[in-house]
C-alpha cells in the first residue's frame, strides 16, 4: 500500500500465533502481516465498508478544538496544581521547573462508525534538591553520617479532552474533562 503522507483509516489484521507477535505483544505492541485502508480510493473497492471521512481535516479540527480547549483550562490548570500541592505532605520548593507533555490519540472505532480522537495533556511541577540525611550503617550504629540526597518532590494536573467525527466527519460528541489534581504520594 502506498502512502500519500496524509493521515487515513486503516484496519489491520494481527498476527497472533508466531514468537515475534508473542514478543511484541509483551511490550504492548502488534505484528501487521496485512492492513487496507477503509477511506479513499481502496475503500471504493468496498463500499460496503468505506468511510467517507477526511481524517487530516477532522485532525485539522480537533487540534483546533484541543488548542482553544487548552488555552481556557490555562487558570484551572493552575488551581490544580495548586491543589496537588497542598495534597502533597513536602511541597515543591519555589524554584520548581514547570513542563507539559501532550499526546494525541487518534482511534476508529468501528462498531460505532466513529473517529475518537483524544487529546490529554500532564502538567508537572517539580523540584530535585538536595537534602541532609543521616546514614548509619547496619553492622556499625555508632558510625552515623550525614549526606546529601537528591529530594525529588513533582505534583502534576491532568486535562483531557475527547472528541467523536462520524463517518461524515462531522463533530457528533465533544467531552471536555476539567484539570485534576495529582498529589505526589
Amino acid at each position: 500500500m502506498e502512502s500519500d503522507g496524509r493521515p487515513h483509516i486503516v484496519c489491520v489484521t494481527a498476527e497472533k500465533e508466531t514468537e515475534d507477535a508473542r514478543r511484541a505483544e509483551q511490550n504492548g505492541g502488534v505484528v501487521a502481516s496485512a492492513w487496507r485502508r477503509l477511506d479513499g480510493v481502496e475503500a471504493a473497492r468496498e463500499p460496503r465498508r468505506a468511510v467517507a471521512l477526511d481524517v487530516g481535516a477532522a485532525l485539522g479540527d480537533a487540534k483546533v478544538r484541543w488548542q482553544a480547549f487548552a488555552e481556557s483550562q490555562r487558570e484551572a490548570v493552575a488551581q490544580a496544581l495548586g491543589a496537588a500541592e497542598k495534597a502533597t505532605p513536602s511541597k515543591p520548593s519555589i524554584r520548581a521547573r514547570v513542563h507539559t507533555e501532550s499526546l494525541i490519540a487518534p482511534t476508529w472505532m468501528p462498531e460505532q462508525q466513529r473517529l475518537l480522537v483524544r487529546f490529554a495533556a500532564r502538567t508537572t511541577r517539580s523540584s530535585a534538591e538536595k537534602v541532609r540525611e543521616t546514614v548509619c550503617p547496619r553492622n556499625r550504629p555508632g558510625d552515623c553520617r550525614t549526606v546529601l540526597v537528591p529530594d525529588v518532590r513533582a505534583v502534576h494536573a491532568d486535562l483531557v479532552l475527547d472528541l467523536e467525527y462520524d463517518r461524515s466527519g462531522l463533530l457528533v460528541a465533544e467531552r471536555r474533562y476539567p484539570a485534576n489534581p495529582v498529589p505526589s504520594p
